[in-house]
């Protein structure tokens, strides 16, 4: 890859001046799908009924269709769902919480995570929601910026997750920064919660310098996937791993909404 003069002219005017356009960010949604899709190919076999879990806007849907015929998409927001429904007029959108979805078990042959467990408050009790949700031989695919990266806290300021709680807080209120809700995911920390449900298939880094270097802003140095199939468990066991989690269960679905309902929509 050559890195042209112009790209690196515009990396430093969006990094200092915190440009954030609506449609590099479309773009950017747009190049990365094109690329994890290109991934899950590699990887998942029997994709079969397919649940993805936070639609967003709807960008990565129109790729899953290459590894699925049957598409359900949740968000725990409205405003998302229906920028997905304009989207995709044909596609099954549901207004939900993964922590309480509203499934049989054993419903789902593929689950799709893309940018969505660091988001979430408790991904113990997630994966627990998601293994009861999985065919037998399902798979599961989790991708994230882990933590301590360039852009791991999901915000214009390099690092924001490495700064002080006290401090992150008070800068999240101000709107150039514009840090989503996340919470702390290490690579090592969430393998680990993985292990404990399911078998890793690949355990991958994803490194995107063409997405790096025109939107800045909205990539990561690095991000993280997990593909994993489940792992033969009795019912005894996932209510025992369930009871040990169950009193930091706290759904954050209202943190979410509220920072969402912030966000002029038609921007994006």
């Amino acid at each position: 890859m050559i890195i042209k003069l112009r790209d690196i002219i515009r990396l430093g005017y969006f990094w200092f001046f915190r440009l954030r356009s609506g449609n590099d960010y479309k773009k950017y949604l747009i190049i990365k799908s094109s690329v994890l899709i290109n991934y899950l190919k590699v990887h998942i076999k029997n994709s079969g009924r397919l649940l993805e879990v936070g639609v967003q806007s709807g960008e990565m849907t129109p790729f899953l269709k290459d590894i699925s015929s049957s598409i359900v998409s949740i968000d725990i927001d409205k405003s998302h769902l229906i920028l997905a429904k304009k989207k995709l007029p044909d596609s099954e959108v549901i207004c939900c919480d993964i922590l309480h979805p509203p499934f049989k078990q054993k419903v789902f042959d593929t689950v799709i995570l893309n940018s969505v467990i660091e988001h979430i408050r408790d991904d113990d009790i997630t994966l627990i929601e998601i293994y009861k949700l999985l065919d037998n031989n399902g798979y599961i695919y989790i991708g994230f910026p882990p933590w301590y990266n360039i852009f791991g806290g999901h915000s214009s300021i390099p690092f924001f997750s490495l700064l002080p709680l006290k401090m992150r807080n008070k800068l999240s209120k101000y709107k150039f920064v514009r840090a989503y809700p996340t919470y702390p995911r290490s690579v090592k920390d969430l393998e680990k919660k993985l292990k404990d449900l399911f078998i890793i298939v690949d355990r991958n880094s994803m490194f995107l310098p063409y997405i790096l270097i025109r939107y800045p802003l909205y990539e990561f140095d690095f991000f993280m996937t997990f593909i994993c199939t489940k792992k033969p468990m009795t019912e005894v066991h996932i209510r025992k791993l369930w009871i040990q989690n169950r009193d930091r269960h706290k759904s954050n679905a209202t943190e979410l909404r509220e920072y969402w309902n912030k966000i002029d929509f038609h921007f994006l």
